[in-house]
């Protein structure tokens, strides 16, 4: 991946992950806390199991397409 587009995946995720975290703890939990049940169980708790499961979705993103290692950061590991 070119770096140009290795920057803009980046700042997509970045903006992508605070949008999950305000809407998984913060003022998004607001909209779906209700008494309501889905499938015998609360929807506030549904709602963050579904943002996590976002977060661990730019999580795997980011792994596999941005963090690189350095082959200088592992040449001290081998004697």
């Amino acid at each position: 991946m070119s770096a140009p587009a290795q920057t803009m995946l980046s700042r997509v995720l970045i903006i992508l992950f605070l949008f999950v975290m305000t809407m998984a703890t913060g003022p998004g939990v607001l909209l779906v806390n209700k008494a309501d049940q889905w499938w015998g169980v609360p929807v506030v708790y549904l709602w963050g199991i579904l943002w996590y499961f976002v977060m661990v979705i730019i999580a795997l993103i980011s792994y596999f397409r941005l963090w690189k290692c350095s082959d200088s950061e592992h040449s001290g590991d081998q004697k």
